[in-house]
C-alpha cells in the first residue's frame, strides 16, 4: 500500500514522519461548560496537540456542548457514540474514554493502539479561499486497499483556536461540520470531494484548520478509516466590498482582508480586468461606468514574497432595470427610468447620488438607506419615485451622514412612503402624493431623531386606514415649516400628528380639504408631547385638534376651524385662490391652486416679528415676494414667512449647474477619504489669470479657500478634508468652485468616512 500524504496547508506538501501506512488518529473530546472535570481532560488533549515531535498523526477535535461557543450537530456527534456523560473522548470512532481521572495515560493508550493500522484509502487535502471569500476544501480520496464497511461518509469540518493551551472560557475548536457520501470501496478508486465553508472575517485565518474524516456512521461502532487536516501557510490575498453589482455608475468600496495583514507592506489592484494596475491603496474605491462583468485581481507583497488573487466576474453592472439587493453609486438622468424589482439596500459603508430628472419605478418593493442618500433635483426637473402598480415605500435608518431628499415626487407606496428612524435628512420642497398606510401614515414618519429639516412639502391625496394621513413624528424635536397639507384622509387624523414625547414647532404650514376616517378624529393630534402652532392654517369640517392629557399645544397667529384661545388667533375662510372641489382623496389637491387671494384675512395677520417676515421683493420693497403676498409682515400659512421662497434655494448661486462647455475639473479618488486631488488640466484659463478655488458644502457655505484671486503655477491641489479653522469637516457632499476671468466651473465630490 502507498505510504500516506498529509497536506498541512493549501499548497505544501508534507511527507509524514513515520515511514508505513499508519492511519491519522482522531482524537474527539466531547465537553460542556458546566462540567467540573473537563479542564484536566482539555489540557490533556492539548498537552497531545502540543507535542508533534512524539504524536505526529494525531488530530484533535473539541465538540462543545453548550455556551457562547457551541459546536454544530454536537447532539448527533456524541450520539453516534452513544454518548451520556462529559468529559467523553473517542479515538478513531472505536476507543472510549469517558471521564478525566489519568486523562493523558489513557488518551496516549488509545493513540499508540491506532495509529500502528494500516489505512485503506490516502486523503490529499488542500484548502484555500474561492472567489466569493469562502473557505474551500478540496479532499483528493485514493483507495489503497478494501472496505468493507457500511454507511460510510466523508466528513468536512472547521476548527478554529487549536493553538496553544485551550482557553477555559472558550475551547470549542468545532466550528462547521457537514458530511457527504463515500462511495468508494475498493483498492483503486478514487474521487476528490469539496466543500465550501463561508468565512468569519473576524477570525485569524492562520488559526482555522480543515479536517476532513472518512468515517463508517454506525451507531455505536463508527470505526475512521482515514483522516487529513490542512491549514493555511504564507501570503494570504483576501478581500471583499460592499456592493458587487447594480446599474450604473455603480461606485464600489473594497476591503483588503489579506492575511497576514501585519507582514503586507503593498497592494496592486486591477478593478476593471484590463490587466493594468488602477490602484496602490489598501483599500481602494472604484466607479464603473459601462454594463458588464468585471475580473478583480489583488496582488499582495510583504516585501519578500508576492501571491495574487483573481475573483471572475466579481463586479456586474446591469443595465438600468431588474435592480435588487446592495447598491450604490451615481444614478444619472441619462440612463433614467431606473426599474427595481426587489427590495434593495444602500448599506453603511455605501452611498447613492440621484441626479435630477431621474425617474426611479419600483414594484411591490422597498428602498433601504443605511449609508448616505443624496437626491437633490430643481423644482423644474424633479426626482421621481414612483410604480406601476405599488411598492413598499423608502426607509432611512440610523444614517448619520446628512441625507437629503429635494424636490423629489414620491408617489404609491402602500406601507408609508418614507420612514426616518435615527437618521440626519434634509426633506426638502417634496410632493408626496397618493400614498398609504395602515398603522403608519401614508406619506411621512420620523422617528427618534432631532437632525431633521422639514420645509417645502406638498402632503396631496395621501391617507391611513389606522393611523395618521400624512406625518407622524415619535420622539424627536425640530421645525415643521411651510408645508401644504391637503385632500389626505386618515383614521384618528386627517393630517399631522406628534407622540411619544416630541417637541415640534409647527410654523407657516397649511392644513385644508382633509378628512377624517374615524369618530372623534381630528385633523392634528397631540399624544404626550409638547407642539407649538404658529402662523398656520388649519381648516376643515371636523375638530381643528386633540390634545390628550400629558400634552401641550399653544397655538398663535393662526386661522383655525371653530377658533383657539391663543394669542391673536382667527377663524375665518382664508379664501384660497383656487381650492379642489371638495375633501379628501376623492379629489385632487395637486391641481388645485392654494395661494392667498389678496384680500385673503390671513395675508398679513401671522406673527409680526421680523424673523418671520416673508421675503421680501427687491424691485418692490417693503412688499412680499410671490407666493406670498402684501407687505413682508407674516402671512399666515405655508406661503408666508421665512421659508415662503418654496422654490428658491438660498445658495443657488452657489450651487446651480454651470451652463455646460468643454472646461471641467476631475477629482480624484471620488468618493474620497481623508484627501483628494482636484485637477485643473481640463480647465482653459490663462496662467497669468487671478483664480480662485473653494471648497462649499450643500448649503452654499464656504469651507475651505485652497486659492483665492491670484494666479498659480499649480495645476494640481490637494484638499485634505479641512476646513478653514483646521477642522475635520464631516461625511458628505461637497462642491468644489473654481472661477477665472469671466468663467465658473463647478465640480461635487463626496467625503465618505
Amino acid at each position: 500500500m502507498k505510504k500516506l500524504l498529509f497536506f498541512l496547508s493549501f499548497l505544501l506538501l508534507l511527507t509524514p514522519l513515520l515511514l508505513g501506512t499508519q492511519m491519522f488518529v482522531v482524537g474527539e473530546m466531547f465537553t460542556s461548560t458546566t462540567c467540573p472535570s473537563c479542564p484536566p481532560a482539555r489540557s490533556a488533549l492539548a498537552q497531545l496537540f502540543n507535542d508533534p515531535d512524539n504524536f505526529p498523526y494525531f488530530i484533535p477535535l473539541i465538540w462543545q456542548a453548550n455556551g457562547a461557543h457551541t459546536s454544530p450537530s454536537f447532539s448527533t456527534r456524541f450520539g453516534l457514540y452513544n454518548g451520556q456523560y462529559v468529559p467523553h473522548a473517542q479515538w478513531g470512532g472505536t476507543n472510549t474514554i469517558i471521564g478525566a481521572t489519568n486523562a493523558y495515560n489513557n488518551y496516549v493508550n488509545a493513540y499508540n493502539q491506532l495509529v500502528g493500522l494500516n489505512s485503506p484509502l490516502e486523503i490529499n487535502l488542500d484548502l484555500t479561499i474561492n472567489d466569493q471569500n469562502q473557505l474551500l476544501v478540496n479532499a483528493e480520496t485514493i483507495m489503497t486497499g478494501n472496505i468493507s464497511t457500511t454507511n460510510n461518509r466523508i466528513l468536512f469540518i472547521l476548527t478554529y483556536d487549536l493553538t496553544g493551551v485551550m482557553d477555559p472560557d472558550y475551547f470549542a475548536s468545532v466550528k462547521a461540520y457537514s458530511q457527504q457520501n463515500f462511495n468508494l470501496t475498493s483498492t483503486g478508486q478514487s474521487e476528490t470531494f469539496s466543500h465550501t465553508f463561508n468565512l468569519d472575517t473576524s477570525w485569524d485565518i492562520y488559526n482555522v484548520s480543515a479536517v476532513v474524516i472518512v468515517q463508517s456512521l454506525v451507531t455505536g461502532n463508527a470505526p475512521i478509516h482515514q483522516a487529513a487536516k490542512a491549514s493555511f501557510a504564507g501570503l494570504m490575498p483576501m478581500f471583499s466590498s460592499n456592493v458587487h453589482q447594480g446599474p450604473p455608475s455603480l461606485s464600489v468600496q473594497f476591503y483588503d482582508h489579506s492575511m497576514p495583514s501585519q507582514n503586507i507592506v503593498s497592494w496592486e489592484w486591477d478593478l476593471n480586468g484590463d490587466g493594468n494596475i488602477d490602484s496602490t491603496e489598501q483599500n481602494p474605491a472604484f466607479t464603473y461606468t459601462e454594463p458588464g462583468t468585471y475580473d478583480i485581481t489583488l496582488r499582495v507583497s510583504d516585501g519578500t514574497d508576492t501571491e495574487e488573487l483573481v475573483s471572475e466576474n466579481y463586479i456586474v453592472v446591469t443595465a438600468p432595470e431588474g435592480i435588487s439587493g446592495n447598491i450604490g453609486g451615481t444614478w444619472h438622468s441619462a440612463h433614467s427610468p431606473y426599474l427595481i424589482s426587489g427590495d434593495v439596500i444602500v448599506p453603511e459603508d455605501s452611498f447613492l447620488i440621484i441626479e435630477p430628472g431621474v425617474e426611479i419605478r419600483t414594484s411591490q418593493s422597498s428602498i433601504t438607506i443605511e449609508g448616505y442618500l443624496y437626491a437633490n433635483a430643481e423644482e423644474q426637473e424633479p426626482i421621481v419615485f414612483t410604480s406601476d402598480t405599488w411598492w413598499l415605500g423608502m426607509r432611512i435608518i440610523d444614517s448619520q451622514i446628512e441625507n437629503t431628499l429635494k424636490n423629489c415626487h414620491i408617489s404609491k407606496a402602500n406601507q408609508a412612503a418614507l420612514i426616518v428612524t435615527g437618521s440626519r435628512v434634509n426633506i426638502i420642497g417634496n410632493t408626496f402624493y397618493q400614498n398609504s398606510g395602515g398603522n403608519d401614515p401614508g406619506a411621512l414618519k420620523i422617528s427618534t431623531t432631532d437632525n431633521i429639516t422639514l420645509q417645502n412639502n406638498i402632503f396631496a391625496n395621501n391617507q391611513s386606514t389606522n393611523g395618521i394621513a400624512a406625518l407622524e413624528i415619535n420622539a424627536s424635536s425640530f421645525d415643521v415649516k411651510n408645508n401644504l397639507f391637503v385632500n389626505n384622509s386618515g383614521q384618528f387624523s386627517s393630517a399631522f400628528g406628534v407622540k411619544s414625547g416630541a417637541a415640534v414647532n409647527f410654523i407657516n404650514n397649511t392644513i385644508t380639504h382633509n378628512v377624517n376616517l374615524g369618530t372623534n378624529a381630528f385633523h392634528i393630534f397631540n399624544h404626550n408631547s409638547f407642539l407649538q402652532i404658529r402662523n398656520s392654517i388649519i381648516r376643515g369640517a371636523e375638530p381643528a385638534l386633540s390634545s390628550f392629557p400629558n400634552s401641550v399645544t399653544l397655538i398663535e397667529y393662526s386661522n383655525i376651524s371653530g377658533g383657539s384661545s391663543g394669542t391673536d388667533n382667527i377663524d375665518e375662510d382664508p379664501l384660497f385662490i383656487q381650492p379642489s372641489d371638495g375633501s379628501g382623496v376623492n379629489f385632487d389637491g395637486l391641481s388645485a391652486i392654494w395661494y392667498l387671494e389678496d384680500s385673503s384675512p390671513s395675508v398679513d395677520t401671522g406673527n409680526p416679528g421680523v424673523a418671520y417676515n416673508d421675503p421680501e421683493d427687491p424691485d418692490n420693497p417693503g412688499y412680499a415676494l410671490f407666493p406670498a403676498k402684501g407687505t413682508v409682515r407674516n402671512d399666515m400659512g405655508a406661503y408666508g414667512g421665512s421659508g415662503s421662497g418654496y422654490w428658491v434655494s438660498t445658495d443657488q448661486d452657489i450651487l446651480i449647474p454651470v451652463p455646460s462647455r468643454s472646461d471641467r475639473i476631475t477629482a480624484y479618488p471620488n468618493p474620497f477619504n481623508p484627501s483628494i486631488t482636484i485637477s485643473l488640466d481640463k480647465i482653459n484659463y490663462s496662467p497669468n489669470s487671478p483664480i480662485s478655488l473653494k471648497i462649499y458644502n450643500t448649503k452654499g457655505q464656504l469651507v475651505r479657500t485652497l486659492i483665492e484671486s491670484s494666479p498659480s503655477a499649480n495645476s494640481e491641489f490637494v484638499w485634505d478634508g479641512v476646513d478653514d479653522n483646521s477642522g475635520n469637516v464631516p461625511s458628505g457632499v461637497y462642491f468644489i468652485r473654481f472661477t477665472a476671468e469671466n468663467l465658473k466651473v463647478n465640480h461635487k465630490i463626496l467625503l465618505l468616512k
